[in-house]
């Protein structure tokens, strides 16, 4: 495998999200099946509770120790990471720095739909910073790094990245050469074993997320857990885990 883009040829396996929770029922002890999640946002682009759902589901199942999430945004997702990992597991997460970030026709901020919604999340963040991690117990703020940087000018060897990660979540920017560097970078930072995931396929909003993965060339397979806007891509030991999950 090369890092670079990923190769299905255009066909992205659906995937059930019952077989997703069938894998940790049958794994996880019943005491272990519960998770912990915030109420939606409400702000356009968030995770639904079915999402957050399987996400959890795939951190459980995979017990990832290093985390990276391209996006930061307002931290739900971050929080909802780092509140359902294992103790000792850490996370990264990345975005601009909010004050740094040009907000194109700024106007007051009402959670209403905007026909450019990367500009308008850009500026929900720029206001509200990440109150999800901000108002986290010390605990779950001890687990989390934030990075401020263009996910772009990101110097994955200069950090130390290179195969370091074994769960990748990628929803930052949607445009699609960010997607395709996100991907490649998120591809380069992966351990041999490791899940990566991305948001926004399907989307009505973000199509470039769909237009990419739809279209990529070098690696396979690529899953999409049906009834979500999540697609994974798995690796190592992951590969044979999702196509026996893919056939039921």
């Amino acid at each position: 495998m090369t890092n670079s883009a990923p190769d299905n040829n255009g066909k992205i396996t659906a995937l059930s999200h019952n077989a997703v929770f069938d894998l940790i029922r049958t794994s996880q002890p019943v005491n272990d099946l519960r998770f912990s999640v915030h109420l939606p946002s409400g702000v356009p682009g968030g995770l639904s509770m079915l999402e957050n759902a399987i996400l959890v589901c795939l951190l459980k199942y995979s017990k990832p120790q290093n985390i990276f999430e391209f996006g930061t945004f307002l931290g739900a997702t971050t929080a909802l990471l780092a509140i359902n990992s294992q103790h000792n597991a850490k996370i990264t997460t990345l975005d601009m720095i909010p004050e740094e970030i040009n907000v194109e026709e700024k106007e007051a901020l009402d959670l209403t739909y905007k026909s450019d919604n990367d500009n308008y999340l850009r500026g929900v963040y720029q206001e509200r910073g990440t109150p999800y991690i901000s108002t986290a117990a010390v605990d779950v703020q001890d687990k989390i790094q934030q990075i401020f940087c263009d996910s772009t000018q990101l110097d994955v060897t200069e950090r130390g990245y290179a195969q370091q990660f074994d769960f990748i979540f990628i929803d930052g920017g949607h445009d699609l050469d960010i997607i395709a560097s996100d991907t490649i970078k998120a591809l380069a930072m992966a351990k041999p074993d490791a899940l990566i995931i991305w948001h926004d396929y399907t989307s009505m909003i973000h199509t470039d997320v769909t237009t990419y993965l739809d279209s990529v060339t070098d690696i396979a397979p690529i899953y999409h857990v049906k009834h979500t806007m999540l697609a994974l891509y798995p690796l190592g030991k992951f590969a044979a885990l999702l196509a026996d999950l893919a056939e039921q």
